[in-house]
């Protein structure tokens, strides 16, 4: 964009425009409604490598194979009593009731509880053979085989299936339920995986088909069945200690290197779906037993007798970054109840939020407590970022003008600005000499270069702004400020290219969020266009050099540039004038005046952005106002949904089940078939009729040459009328009750006065064979969520079913 005084800006607003080296570094891009911020992350310092890493890890290794417990999204819990072997459920009522026991030589290592109602545990015996079971917890104990491929010890009367591993097949010891269904098993020794895929099923009566009748495949679910990963290799110099997954479809698996890395972090590797993730090293942590889900890309691990839980930032790499990932500045601490009776024990296995761990209360029960994070913030110092470019202006000996800031500046916060100019590019690579530029708390000489805050949302007319925040004196909006060499006699920056780097600085507790740097170019000065030669720098060369207070001219010229500035502001607004009639850019307080001059109502209320495109396609409307296709871009424009109308003519409903041949039903734009038509019959003459023999009658109706009384005439009247002049809008998805009346309203004032009309949601998915009029009365989606029937909600026979609830305490049912 150029101004007024043909001057240019380069903008830094966007991820790739700054250099983040690190992605697991101490700042990131954070998206704030449209557009993102540059922000410093929670971080801290945090340094738990033990003077022996060995047997630290060795202790960890016995922490991590400790009972495990699991919980499932209704908040109940289960957990494992060693003395009489069994697993325990509860969270109703303080006394939990049993779910399953073992033989006395069988142990369980772990157990993860599937939304879907299957509760998967993994035992070994004496002998070390790992068995996997899986407990249909929503299904009866006389509810039939739990449809496993492959178990054939499973009883006709059980709702639980085994898989038993022989010895040379390996032996799991970790289990975790999948966001996708199933369950994902790891052998910690060998690092092998396996899944669990399929679902259990219910004994139920089959359909039974004649053998020409084709079927595209077997009534009812796949039933579960064990596969093997070999795609999902961990990498080496690891062995794995403990795995967790994420809703969000990720599996984490805690590692630790190799004895000949003792000195080496923990790592965590991420698998979604059939990708496996480069390692992430854990700054600071060397022997974590436990890890867990905290949200989407944030885990948290524990660590020997920590009071707290610690959260780490991991993204999905395809690269191990060259520094170790920061525990956030997120505090979880842990309560581990009454004397500490469950000190160290291992999160809860499952997919709920959030992450829950073992405890007791006052009288020594077990319970489950969640793991919150405390609302105690904690951002680094400083973090310095630079331009992923060095600027180049295209014209030598270029004077950098003005730094303007678009940014919210938290009181304690601030941004300092380093700035440096050279005709030659390999200068500002090898050894750039920089000058900073202060905007906020920055710390930062007292009469140096500060930014000062600018009441408007932008400096470039009539534009909002990328900043969400609304422009708040000192803390929040733009800042702008004189680009210059604080320290020297001449102080204007000069050079064809410019490199720039920022210093985020805060008190620890809050961060500055920077939307865009936007840097003006060349320099547009009063002094050199509008003042005499005397007033001007005569020896620039041999005092450009010079450090001390500013020359008078320099002084002058700057002190000038206090007036352009506003000057220039007003000049740009009074040139950039006609932007207010523009609906696209025009103030949001000024839309509905400009909806009056296109005659537009205001009483519809809609979103701004919905005004502007309205106010915008006005004209074009008008020309196509009363037909279907006006009607149609009017819904789309209002609404935001579109291609989700239909909009029927309902003449065309006159339709007949025989075949006439030797009739022209040709049809454009059919709104049923969502196509042309050209014509769906065969010419055979002009009186064949397939059909059934009583549609005879009916199709009596339009003979022309056959005598009517007053009866007959009524009848097809009546028939044409019923179809005759009147409009049926059908909306795809389901919409909000104000949506439908926001419709009912626009067509009612868009339609012919002639005209009737009804507004009809469709609220089945396309189901082959019974909805299949697709994009009419039917849409594509995904499957609707299986949910438990309610009363005086739910349709028999739609969507919602009758059934158990997927809980580990049964009696959360009455």
């Amino acid at each position: 964009m150029i101004d007024v005084n043909r001057q240019k800006f380069w903008m830094l607003s966007e991820p790739g425009q700054f250099a983040l080296k690190d992605p697991t570094g101490s700042v990131e891009w954070c998206r704030k409604k449209a557009h993102p911020v540059l922000r410093m992350k929670r971080t801290r310092l945090l340094e738990l490598m033990p003077q022996n890493p060995i047997q630290a890890r060795i202790r960890a290794k016995l922490l991590s194979d400790q009972p495990p417990s699991t919980v499932d999204a209704y908040g109940t819990w289960a957990y494992v009593d060693e003395m009489p072997n069994v697993i325990l459920g509860g969270g109703v009522f303080p006394d939990p009731i049993e779910i399953i026991d073992f033989a006395e030589t069988e142990r369980v290592v772990d157990m993860s509880m599937n939304p879907e109602g299957v509760l998967y545990v993994i035992s070994r015996d004496e002998t070390n053979v790992a068995t996997v079971y899986m407990i249909n917890l929503k299904g009866a104990k006389d509810d039939g085989k739990n449809a496993f491929l492959g178990d054939e010890e499973a009883a006709e009367d059980t709702n639980v299936a085994r898989a038993r591993f022989p010895q040379a097949d390996g032996r799991p010891d970790r289990i975790v339920a999948l966001a996708s269904g199933g369950a994902l098993l790891l052998d910690r020794e060998h690092n092998t995986f396996w899944q669990i895929v399929g679902k259990p099923m219910r004994e139920q009566p089959l359909a039974m088909y004649p053998p020409e009748t084709p079927r595209p495949c077997a009534d009812g679910p796949m039933p579960q069945e064990l596969i093997d990963r070999p795609d999902l290799v961990l990498p080496g110099g690891f062995e794995a200690v403990d795995m967790a997954s994420s809703p969000e479809g990720q599996t984490a698996v805690l590692l630790f290197p190799t004895e000949a890395e003792v000195n080496t972090p923990a790592a965590v590797v991420l698998i979604a779906g059939e990708m496996i993730s480069a390692p992430v090293y854990l700054y600071g942590i060397s022997a974590p037993f436990s890890i867990g889900s905290i949200r989407e890309n944030e885990w948290t691990v524990l660590c020997e007798d920590q009071k707290e839980a610690f959260g780490f930032t991991v993204p999905f790499l395809t690269q191990t970054p060259d520094e170790p990932v920061r525990v956030s500045g997120n505090r979880y601490p842990l309560n581990w109840g009454k004397n500490n009776s469950r000190k160290n024990a291992r999160l809860c296995n499952g997919l709920s939020r959030p992450v829950y761990y073992p405890s007791t209360d006052k009288q020594g029960h077990f319970l489950i407590r969640p793991l919150y994070p405390l609302s105690f913030p904690s951002y680094p110092a400083q973090v310095t970022v630079s331009a992923a470019h060095i600027i180049d202006s295209g014209e030598p000996h270029t004077v950098w003008h003005r730094l303007l800031l678009e940014a919210h500046l938290p009181k304690g916060t601030g941004v300092i600005v380093h700035v440096s100019a050279s005709e030659d590019r390999g200068d500002l690579e090898n050894d750039p000499k920089g000058f900073d530029h202060y905007f906020g708390a920055a710390p930062g000489p007292r009469d140096g270069p500060r930014g000062t805050w600018i009441s408007d949302t932008s400096e470039v007319p009539f534009f909002p702004g990328l900043l969400t925040d609304t422009p708040k004196n000192g803390t929040a909006g733009v800042f702008g400020v004189l680009i210059q060499r604080y320290g020297y006699e001449i102080r204007s920056l000069k050079g064809r290219y410019l490199k720039v780097d920022m210093t985020l600085t805060g008190g620890g507790q809050a961060t500055p969020e920077i939307a865009a740097l936007r840097i003006y170019y060349p320099r547009f000065s009063y002094l050199d266009r509008y003042l005499p030669e005397l007033y001007r720098e005569t020896d620039v060369r041999q005092r450009a050099q010079e450090t001390g207070a500013a020359s008078g001219s320099d002084f002058l010229q700057r002190f000038l540039c206090l007036f352009e500035g506003e000057l220039t502001d007003i000049e740009n607004r009074v040139a950039a004038s006609h932007m207010l009639t523009n609906p696209v850019c025009a103030p949001a307080q000024a839309l509905d005046w400009l909806g009056q001059w296109v005659a537009l109502s205001d009483k519809h209320d809609l979103p701004e952005e919905r005004k502007r495109l309205l106010i915008r396609e006005a004209t074009a409307l008008y020309r196509k106002r009363g037909t279907i296709k006006g009607l149609a871009r009017t819904l789309e424009l209002v609404t935001g949904l579109e291609e989700e109308f239909v909009l029927l003519e309902d003449f065309r409903l006159r339709r007949t089940f025989a075949t006439i041949l030797g009739r022209d039903f040709s049809i454009e734009n059919d709104p049923l078939l969502m196509a042309d038509i050209p014509n769906a019959n065969s010419y055979l003459g002009d009186t064949l009729i397939l059909g059934q023999e009583e549609k005879k009658e009916f199709l009596a109706l339009y003979g022309v040459d056959i005598p009517w009384n007053n009866g007959d005439q009524d009848v097809v009247d009546n028939f044409y009328a019923r179809l005759g002049n009147r409009l049926t809008v059908l909306v795809h998805k389901q919409a909000a009750k104000e949506t439908l009346g926001l419709i009912r309203r626009i067509v009612a004032a868009e339609i012919p006065a002639h005209i009737e009309f009804r507004v009809i949601p469709a609220t089945k998915p396309l189901i082959i064979g019974m909805y299949s009029l697709l994009g009419v009365d039917t849409y594509t989606s995904e499957a609707p969520q299986r949910r438990t029937a309610r009363v005086g909600h739910s349709y028999l026979g739609r969507y919602d079913f009758i059934q158990k609830l997927p809980v580990l305490d049964e009696r959360l049912e009455p």
